[in-house]
Parts: structure tokens; C-alpha cells; sequence
């Protein structure tokens, strides 16, 4: 079954556990109105020009490529900024390849070293403890890295005793080690050209056309990651060089990884920061894993060349605003790094800012009351009254005590006479509480004869448990646990489960000894003929984002079929409770040159812009972003297929 990540928006008689965005954003240094020099100081009152690269010392100082400037800043763990390197009287002065040490652009920190990239001198620098420069690789003239040069080194990372680095006007990513003697550049991916080609897995990554390699990461086993920013991609390269697979994902610049090595971070030109897993399987942008930003960026994709998105001269200004990092545009964002404590930071090249995501943590759980095991629980029978819905099927449990399964209508338990006082027992460790719910339902199937198995144990004797839909509360059925303190049985989903389209979340409860409450949840979008378009039984969608809907197009056509237009009406509930749509056009895979790419992206485009046309047709207000991805992230059914749109929402 394919599973769809997002958030269901619990209703206010609901519980919130899960903030709407999962970091906040403060302004570390620069401002939206203006850029100019930095300033020795606080940080916040400092003003920078272009921010692009970063990099940690062992002690916690942040170094930054105030590339506009032409210098290197260096923050300290307590905010305090100082001029480090370069020239401080900025760049105006400074002719291409003349004195000093030109745009720094990359920064990274090997066996107590600060390394810089330089965009205009043809030189890799090593920094002393006092900002002075020395050349380390390159000849001083700017080239490929293929010929032991250096031109545009954008983003430079360590691992083990090599820096990697993409350079942007060679195409080419390499490494050297800066102790060896001679310094010798070794290219690892990209054949020069300035054309990205096809590729297929396991292929030589030397032997790849990667058009504007920006960013690149490196795992703990040598797994290469690269941004390839112009043709919206990101590749993973093994550790011996060979290429094991790449994504789509719109304007990549910057990237980090965590310390595992199993989350990526990336920053896109396209305004958002996202987390996705290394194994591209969860995250990203279509797949619902943003962190920073309200949605793609006007700038659509088919205006991303190697003009519109250099990274030493990109300048978008956007007004950035403190607080839930996912209620703010992050403008154009450039280079992303972590601290050891697992925080954030990102520079913005437009506006001119470094800024700071700390995650937020959940609320701690409520404290339970405490009852002893001397302690009496009183508990009422239910009413064995009768209900049409829902059809419950009682399966066998470990015990010769039977559950009892009363299915209602009725939201609350119905006392007749007073029922036995049950001593709750002390939790056994043994058998630790646990309450488990399963819905079995498929993309596109209908919510309603949907069957879902619930289970419980070690929870509290003859204690009530409910499975109840949201946000509109509904209760769909309730029961009670056996002497053993464990049930199983099979729902039937009833037609009142059936609420209006949108996100939702089905809730089982159950009681622990003790008194906690214990809960398991499904997470499910409804169209508005009780259709599911995304399930997920395992956990809580990502920033409450979920691919909605996929469908096709005729060839080198933006009409939509009439089928599509159906579905969008259908899916009007599910659309107009969201906060934010993103919708990406795809054209099919087999074009090859600069000029087909730049139509297919032009017709991908279009077809994005249909789908937002007949969303207003609807009346669906909310906010839209299209974004136009060309023949890119095939999904290798046949071309066919590949002429599609994809929606994601945000709830």
C-alpha cells in the first residue's frame, strides 16, 4: 500500500500534542531591510551581504562566508561577532582575480583548521588563529578541479582527512587531502559538463554531466550527497564513487547531515529548509518534511539557470519574522550546518540574514493520579442496548475471560446498576501496558466496510477502551477489557465515520493500571465521497503535510482530462481546509539537451498552473505555489505516467 505522510489538525476539543511547526526561528545576525559590512559585537546588530557557507569549531565559534563582503565571520557561542578574515573593507574595490583573497565561499573545519574556498582567486585557503591566509590547493588560476584547479568552490565539508567540495562553474565535485604533500585535487563526480545527463545506478559518477554542483555532504561511511541546483536534484554517490540513486527536489543549494548520517537537511532556493531520510524514502518537499518556510517560493523551477540561482550573486529579499519557523518565508536560503546540540543555523542570501532553528519540545505528559494497589476503582457496566453500527467481530485472547464489545451510538458509557468494585493491580513489568490500532485501508478505497483491528494488555481490568474519529468527535465503537486487562477485536467502519472531507485522525484509548490513559492512532485524509487518500498507521505526518493527488496529462498537453477535473471536485473538503498547496508539473523523462529541458520545464510548469486555475474555478482560496520540474523523478512505469502533477497540502 502507498503511504502518504502529513499531520491531522486536531479539533479544539481535542488534545494538542503536535505543534504546527516544529522549530523556531530567530534572527542570529542581519536584517530584512538592508545588507552592509558586519560589525565587531552582538551579532544581531551586525549587518552582512550574501551570506552563503558555514562551519563549526570544536569549541562552538560559527564561522560564516559573508561572501558579499568578502570576509569571514566568526560568532561565538554567546553571539558575539567579529571580522575573522578578508578584507574588511569589502569588495567594491576588488577586481575579479585581484588582491586579496576575492568572494569566500566555502567553509570547513579539519584537524583544528578553518579552510576557505575562494570564488575568484583560484585558491583554497588554510585560516591561522588569526584570520591570516594561506594557499593549500589550486594553482591561482581559476579551472577544473580535473586539472588541479580551482574556480567556484560553493560548499566545502570534512570527512576523514579530505575536504569535499562542488565546484559550480567546473561541474565537477572533488577532494583532497590538505596535509598531503603535494597537495593532489582528486575529482570523485561530474564529467565537466555543463548539462546534467541521464544516469543509471551504480553508474561511474565521474562519467555524469552534473550542471551546478552547490552543496555536498558526506556520511560517516563515505556516502556522498550533492545538490545539483539547476537541474533540481539531489545525487547520492557511494563511498568507491559509484552513483546509487538521486531525487527530485526543487533549487538545492546547501546541505548537512546529522551525525548518524540518516537525515539530510537542505536548503532550497526555492524558499524552504526540509529534513529528509538518506535513503530518500521520507521527507523532502513533496513528501511533507519542511522545517523552515511557508511553501515553495514564487521564483518557479523553470527559472532556475546557472544566472538566476549562482550562489555568490543570488539576492531575494523576503521579510523574515522571529517565531514558528513554518509561519515565516526564509527568502532565498544558502547554506545550512548543525551544532553539536543538534540546532539549525541557515544562511540566507536574500535577505541578507543568518538565522537559528531550535526544535520545539513537546509538552511532558500529564502526571496520572496515583491508586495503589489498595486503592478501590469503581467502573460501571455498559448498556447492552442495541446499535445498528458498527458489526464488531470479538477474536480470540490469551485468557477464558471474553471481552465485552458494545458498539454505540451513544458517546458516553450508560450506568444501570452499580457494577463491581475491581482492585486495580500493580503494573507488572512483565507485562507492560500497550494498546495497538491497525486500519486497513488502501489509497483511494472507500472509509466506510473498512475493517479496524484494535488490541490492548496489560491495561486496567474491566476498563473501558473507544476508537473515536477527529476532529469532529465521533465515537465508532467502545468495549471493555477482560480480567486480564486485554481485548482484540475487528471494527467494521460505519457511515458515521464518514465526516467531511479533510485530514482526520482515529484515536483508540484505553486505561493503564493506575489510572494513565494510553492512546494509538491512524491518520487519514478523506475526499468528500469517504474516499482515503492518505493513510498512515505508524506515525503522525510530518509538519501536517501529505501528497494529496497525482494524475496525468495528454501528451505535450496542460488540458485537464476530465477524469482529473472530477477528482479535484471530489477532493474540494480535503483542499479547502488546507493552509497551504504545492503543486509540481512533470513532462516526460526522455529529452535530452538545454533547450528541450528548458520547454519541458516550461510545459510542466503550465500544466501546474491548470490545476490552480480550476482550484479557483472551485472556489478553493487557499494559498497555491506551482513549481514547473520538467522531465525529471521519473517514475518508471512509461513515459505515460510521466506527464503528471503532483499536490501536496499543508493542514
Amino acid at each position: 500500500m502507498a503511504v502518504a505522510v502529513g499531520v491531522v489538525a486536531p479539533s479544539a476539543a481535542e488534545p494538542v500534542n503536535i505543534p504546527t511547526s516544529p522549530y523556531l526561528l530567530s534572527i542570529i545576525a542581519g536584517d530584512n531591510q538592508s545588507t552592509g559590512t558586519p560589525t565587531d559585537g552582538a551579532a544581531r546588530q551586525s549587518q552582512l551581504n550574501d551570506p552563503t557557507d558555514m562551519a563549526f569549531d570544536p569549541d562552538g565559534n560559527l564561522y560564516v562566508a559573508d561572501t558579499g563582503n568578502c570576509v569571514i565571520v566568526k560568532i561565538t557561542p554567546a553571539y558575539q561577532l567579529s571580522v575573522f578574515a578578508g578584507l574588511s573593507f569589502g569588495c567594491n574595490t576588488l577586481p575579479r582575480n585581484g588582491v586579496g583573497n576575492g568572494r569566500l565561499v566555502s567553509l570547513a573545519w579539519l584537524n583544528g583548521h578553518l579552510y576557505v574556498g575562494s570564488a575568484d582567486t583560484g585558491y583554497i585557503y588554510r585560516a591561522d588563529a588569526n584570520g591570516n591566509l594561506t594557499p593549500v590547493a589550486g594553482t591561482g588560476v581559476e579551472g577544473p578541479p580535473s586539472l588541479g584547479q580551482v574556480d567556484t568552490p560553493t560548499q566545502m565539508v570534512a570527512h576523514g582527512s579530505y575536504l569535499y567540495f562542488g565546484d559550480q562553474a567546473s561541474h565537477e565535485v572533488a577532494r583532497f587531502n590538505p596535509d598531503a604533500n603535494p597537495v593532489t585535487i582528486e575529482v570523485i563526480a561530474g564529467d565537466g559538463s555543463a548539462t546534467s545527463t541521464p544516469s543509471t545506478p551504480l553508474q561511474d559518477a565521474k562519467t555524469i554531466g552534473i550542471a551546478m554542483p552547490n552543496g555536498v555532504a558526506v556520511a560517516p561511511n563515505g556516502t556522498v550527497y550533492v545538490s545539483d541546483t539547476q537541474e533540481s536534484r539531489i545525487l547520492q554517490i557511494s563511498s568507491t564513487g559509484e552513483l546509487l540513486g538521486q531525487v527530485f527536489y526543487p533549487g538545492p543549494v546547501g546541505l548537512a547531515l546529522d551525525t548518524t548520517g540518516e537525515t539530510l537537511y537542505t536548503a532550497s532556493y526555492a524558499g524552504v529548509i526540509t529534513m529528509m531520510s538518506t535513503d530518500f524514502s521520507v521527507g523532502g518537499i513533496g513528501n511533507g518534511a519542511l522545517i523552515a518556510g511557508m511553501g515553495l517560493g514564487a521564483s518557479s523551477l523553470a527559472e532556475f539557470s546557472a544566472g538566476s540561482v549562482d550562489q555568490v550573486s543570488a539576492q531575494i529579499y523576503n521579510p523574515v519574522v522571529e517565531g514558528p519557523s513554518l509561519e515565516t518565508p526564509v527568502g532565498q536560503p544558502a547554506g545550512v550546518e548543525l551544532d553539536a546540540k543538534g540546532d539549525i543555523y541557515a544562511t540566507l542570501s536574500g535577505p541578507s540574514m543568518l538565522v537559528k532553528l531550535t526544535k520545539i519540545k513537546p509538552p511532558a505528559p500529564p502526571v496520572p493520579p496515583f491508586t495503589g494497589p489498595d486503592t478501590p476503582v469503581v467502573t460501571a457496566a455498559p448498556s447492552a442496548g442495541p446499535s445498528a453500527t458498527p458489526s464488531i467481530s470479538p477474536s480470540a485472547v490469551p485468557t477464558s475471560v471474553p471481552p465485552s464489545v458494545v458498539p454505540t451510538a451513544v458517546p458516553s458509557v450508560v450506568p444501570t446498576t452499580p457494577g463491581p468494585v475491581v482492585t486495580s493491580p500493580a503494573p507488572d513489568p512483565s507485562n507492560p501496558p500497550k494498546i495497538n490500532l491497525n486500519l486497513q485501508l488502501a489509497v483511494d478505497a472507500p472509509l466506510e466496510g473498512a475493517k479496524a483491528t484494535v488490541s490492548g494488555g496489560g491495561l486496567q481490568p474491566a476498563s473501558p477502551y473507544t476508537l473515536t474519529m477527529y476532529s469532529t468527535p465521533i465515537e465508532v465503537a467502545r468495549g471493555t477489557t477482560n480480567a486480564a486487562g486485554a481485548f482484540n477485536a475487528v471494527i467494521t467502519m460505519p457511515a458515521k465515520a464518514c465526516v467531511k472531507g479533510g485530514s482526520h485522525r482515529l484515536v483508540l484509548t484505553g486505561t493503564a493500571p493506575g489510572g494513565a490513559k494510553l492512546e494509538d492512532s491512524s491518520y487519514v485524509v478523506l475526499d468528500d465521497t469517504c474516499k482515503a487518500k492518505s493513510i498512515n498507521n505508524v506515525t503522525a505526518p510530518v509538519n501536517n503535510t501529505v501528497t494529496l493527488q497525482s494524475f496525468t496529462f495528454p501528451h505535450l498537453s496542460a488540458k485537464l482530462r476530465p477524469k482529473a477535473q472530477r477528482t479535484l471536485r471530489d477532493l474540494r473538503g480535503a483542499l479547502t481546509s488546507a493552509k497551504a498547496i504545492t503543486i509540481t508539473g512533470y513532462t516526460e523523462t526522455d529529452s535530452r539537451g538545454k533547450a528541450a529541458t528548458k520547454a519541458n520545464r516550461k510545459l510542466a510548469l503550465k500544466r501546474a498552473n491548470a490545476v490552480r486555475a480550476h482550484l479557483r474555478k472551485l472556489g478553493i482560496t487557499v494559498p497555491v505555489t506551482t513549481a514547473g520540474a520538467g522531465g525529471v523523478n521519473g517514475l518508471g512505469k512509461g513515459q505515460k505516467f510521466n506527464r503528471r502533477v503532483v499536490i501536496v497540502v499543508r493542514y
